[in-house]
């Protein structure tokens, strides 16, 4: 039997210096990193090697959870490698009892889908009781503090920090094989916490377990990456709003009767937030159409292309059937009031003056010709 979890985790750039380096150097800088660490081996990486010249800009940050894309983004990458870590460590590093933890061994698996990245940490050793969702957030924790501080230019990024949200298994079917039977047989069982999904496959139509595993782990790849992906997407979706918010708390504050309000905040500050939040409303409108028509595209060719052995599309479903609506025609109609009413407060002003200034010089005309 095989238990394991499955996460996001992916080794991305401190930033901080304008500097490209290569797809190789990338990969040669991870397993050095990796290699650094004394209970770290067997560490193997395998990439689309026709791309290890590349350049890779490494000044930015990224941070997938707040919804930047994965960078760099490898065709076919596939990091592994073998974990030790007592249980000691672990309990330190989570901050959870000893006695609640599976196994001192691990192997790690970085893949990069077409979707995007995504990770499986097996308890090596673990039963069908134990939690091997928990063995995701132990890796995160220790990488984060060890990669951080052992690389000069990498460090861990995720999406989280929870895992995907169930325990998976993997076991040998007891029943013969027949011809119609499927590669794997899925048990979804729901139980409080995490759900465990169970696979089972028929030792006919495998060599060994560790052939199954390998197997399972491409055939549901895909729909891991999307569901990651659309984790990402939300979270660009949810920071480009607070944005948004943001803006609109500032220009309630200014037309609130009560706030003093300076000559630069009427006729400076204001116009420009009106103008940024048409911009971004804007802006957020076209960016939802275009999630929209990946959702939908992504969606198809996963699941009505007829190309791909559907696992866990009852976990796609509930993210999109959960997915999160903000109030963009609500907001845009308070925008435009406040531009309306600022711009009627500006024409009012205009005729105030042109009339005072046109009495005045004509005023002045009758003083001067009349005398």
């Amino acid at each position: 039997m095989k238990a394991f979890g499955i996460g996001c985790l992916h080794f991305s750039f401190k930033g901080g210096e304008k500097k490209e380096i290569t797809v190789k150097k990338y990969i040669d800088e991870v397993k050095a990193s990796l290699e650094k660490l004394s209970n770290i081996s067997d560490v193997e990486i395998f990439f689309d090697e026709d791309i290890k010249d590349e350049k890779i800009d490494i000044s930015e940050s990224t941070h997938m959870n707040d919804g930047d894309p994965c960078h760099p983004h490898i065709p076919f990458f596939e990091l592994s490698f073998s974990l030790y870590l007592p249980r000691r460590v672990q309990s330190e590093v989570i901050k959870r009892d000893q006695v609640y933890l599976d196994t001192d061994n691990f192997h790690v698996i970085f893949k990069h889908d077409w979707h995007g990245p995504y990770t499986v940490v097996e308890c090596v050793g673990a039963g069908e009781e134990s939690s091997p969702s928990t063995a995701i957030q132990i890796v995160r924790e220790y990488l984060k503090r060890e990669i951080d501080s052992n690389s000069g230019i990498l460090k861990l990024d995720f999406v989280g920090p929870s895992p995907f949200h169930a325990n998976f298994f993997l076991s040998q079917c007891e029943q013969q094989a027949s011809e119609k039977s499927s590669t794997f047989e899925l048990i979804h069982t729901k139980v409080p916490g995490y759900d465990n999904i169970k696979f089972e496959y028929h030792k006919s139509k495998f060599e060994s377990e560790e052939i199954a595993f390998e197997t399972l782990i491409s055939e549901f790849s895909s729909e891991i990456a999307f569901f990651y992906q659309l984790k990402i997407m939300n979270s660009s979706r949810s920071s480009d709003w607070v944005g948004i918010q943001n803006n609109l708390h500032n220009l309630l504050e200014l037309e609130d009767e009560s706030h003093k309000k300076t000559f630069k905040d009427r006729y400076s500050k204001k116009p420009k937030l009106l103008k940024n939040l048409h911009r971004e409303i804007g802006l957020f409108k076209g960016q939802e159409i275009f999630n929209k028509n990946i959702r939908d595209q992504y969606y198809f060719s996963i699941y009505k292309s007829e190309k791909h052995n559907i696992y866990l599309k009852s976990f796609i479903d509930a993210t999109l059937d959960n997915w999160p609506a903000y109030p963009v025609k609500e907001t845009s109609e308070i925008v435009n009031y406040f531009d309306g009413k600022s711009s009627k407060s500006v024409e009012l002003t205009v005729v105030f003056f042109a009339a005072v200034f046109g009495g005045a010089i004509g005023a002045a005309i009758t003083v001067l010709f009349g005398s």
